[in-house]
């Protein structure tokens, strides 16, 4: 009977875990535009928005497939057009500090975003997916995305945490809005 209930109490939570996921089908055939770069390794994009492996630039036009809320790890599956490569960008609400839904809203636009307002070598910059001296905070978003909220609370902090690898970090410091020192 023991075993029974215990058998039970199992199938129960595994049922209630199953029902927790849900996937929205968000596809369209609107073309977005990435409103920020970001890296993906083997077609994801880590919740730690690691920046390794390969760049996704600014203004690159994808499709947007579909988003997965979960009870930890969410994700929006999208299309790089050009590449027609699908990509999976995984979030983790206690790492981003934003709902699947904010996280798409900040990740993706109907229109192109501006690089070429901060001049030509911070475009550049950008565009490869660089953070250099001098870059404000705005161009430092566009270039390499939001740094994870769990290690950088505010973007008013004139201290931003990026993770270089799985397990290295990369800070940026700032004074004055603009980048002063990158430590690796």
């Amino acid at each position: 009977m023991k075993t029974l209930m215990t058998r039970l109490a199992v199938l129960c939570a595994v049922a209630l875990l199953a029902g927790c996921a849900h996937k929205q089908d968000i596809q369209s055939d609107q073309v977005h535009y990435t409103q920020v770069g970001f890296y993906q390794y083997a077609g994801t994009v880590l919740p730690s928005n690691a920046q390794f492996g390969n760049f996704v630039p600014p203004n690159t036009q994808v499709k947007l497939i579909a988003a997965s809320d979960g009870s930890k790890v969410e994700s929006i599956e999208i299309e790089l057009l050009r590449a027609g490569q699908r990509v999976i960008i995984q979030n983790r609400q206690d790492w981003s500090g934003q709902t699947i839904d904010q996280l798409r809203q900040r990740l993706f636009g109907q229109k192109p975003v501006n690089t070429a307002q901060f001049g030509k070598q911070i475009e550049e910059a950008i565009q490869q997916g660089r953070i250099i001296k001098g870059m404000p905070k705005a161009a430092v978003l566009m270039a390499v995305g939001y740094p994870p909220a769990h290690k950088t609370p505010s973007l008013d902090d004139d201290q931003w945490t990026y993770w270089s690898t799985k397990v290295d970090r990369k800070v940026v410091r700032f004074a004055s809005g603009k980048v002063v020192e990158i430590k690796d």
